[in-house]
């Protein structure tokens, strides 16, 4: 990959490596710690919001920022196999205690696994501010890191005595219907509260028997706010986002593209990922890797959720799409934060060397 030094080529591979994304998730679940029964003791029994806050809990102990919850038996949401996609039908089952294959390609759970755990770690932004290369490292670590957080999910899922099973779902409807975030106009990932759309991959749902309360969508103003603001279509070197003031019924489908089951933008993902493909992610063929990140890093409410006012953690750098290797160089020479996400919390040593105003300080310390 000429442009890039070995060192460069060896971190990102390293990250993102086909040995991560070859580990498998079985289809019941990762169960290799022991159960309830392994105890001889009754499984966790808890009030569904007790039980929320606990799955909360235990989310931001495995490194996932975002919870949301679905009882699949809210008949708001719709048939509930659109919640669903896989290479196997789903099913679900009475009588049954755990999953059971029907057949080469149907699978059956148990009717009483009602509930989705929509899990999404915070995305590892500084790597992708060191020019397209680099960002490779983010949109693949993320990804990779997701089998690590579904096994420790599961794990103790199946430790308290529930069954765990990771779905393969439209994940940004997913994060709306749950209150992670809100429809916005790049029609991809959601708009978050503390993030902004800084949480475009890793984000995984997983299915369990275990009581859960639901959580609720939530309004920020977010679409509205998209009907003016337009950074995020000026800024993408596709043309693929909308610039029509208001979302419509008449989007694309197709390939790559949205159903068109709701009210949105008319954008065209083919011509996203046609420019990936081209200009990001020629190195890792036949692997499709890499995002140019443009509209994550113009919208609005990432920049506000970077805490650039506060911290000097980067050199200036140029925009995410520069091809100046010489800007790639720089990655070396700072001070990074663990994992490359930029958090004054959980970096003190590093906001205490970069902190600009002192009054922030003042905080991190009570």
């Amino acid at each position: 990959m000429p442009g890039n030094s070995l060192r460069d080529i060896s971190l990102v591979k390293a990250l993102i490596s086909d040995y991560y994304y070859d580990l498998p998730s079985p289809v019941g679940g990762f169960r290799s710690i022991p159960s309830p029964k392994d105890y001889g003791v009754p499984r966790w029994e808890g009030k569904p919001e007790d039980n929320a806050k606990m799955i909360r809990t235990v989310a931001k102990a495995i490194g996932c920022s975002y919870v949301g919850i679905i009882d699949l038996n809210d008949h708001k949401l719709g048939p509930i196999t659109n919640l669903f996609y896989s290479e196997m039908a789903v099913k679900f089952e009475e009588g049954i205690g755990d999953y059971k294959l029907q057949g080469l390609n149907t699978i059956c759970y148990p009717s009483n696994c009602r509930y989705l755990i929509v899990l999404v770690p915070q995305m590892k932004s500084i790597y992708k501010r060191f020019g397209n290369f680099t960002t490779l490292a983010t949109a693949g670590q993320d990804s990779t890191d997701k089998v690590l957080h579904l096994a420790k999910m599961m794990n103790f899922l199946h430790g308290i005595g529930y069954l765990g099973f990771e779905i393969r779902s439209p994940l940004p409807p997913l994060e709306i219907l749950t209150g992670i975030g809100e429809y916005n106009r790049t029609h991809g990932p959601p708009i978050t509260p503390a993030f902004g759309n800084e949480c475009l991959s890793g984000t995984f749902s997983i299915l369990t028997d275990l009581p859960l309360a639901p959580s609720n969508p939530i309004d920020m103003g977010i679409l509205k706010y998209c009907e003016n603001c337009l950074k995020c279509a000026v800024a993408c070197p596709s043309g693929a986002i909308d610039k029509n003031k208001l979302p419509s019924w008449e989007i694309n489908t197709g390939p790559w593209n949205a159903s068109n089951d709701h009210k949105g933008y008319k954008n065209n993902s083919f011509k996203c990922m046609e420019f990936i493909v081209n200009n990001i992610a020629t190195g890792f063929r036949p692997r499709l890797m890499g995002h140019c990140m443009n509209c994550v890093y113009s919208c609005p409410f990432t920049r506000a959720k970077m805490l650039d006012s506060h911290l000097k953690p980067l050199p200036n750098i140029v925009p995410t799409l520069s091809i100046d290797r010489e800007n790639t160089r720089h990655f070396w020479e700072i001070d990074l934060p663990e994992f490359g996400m930029m958090s004054i919390l959980n970096t003190p040593r590093m906001g205490e060397n970069n902190v600009r105003d002192g009054e922030v300080m003042k905080h991190i310390s009570q």
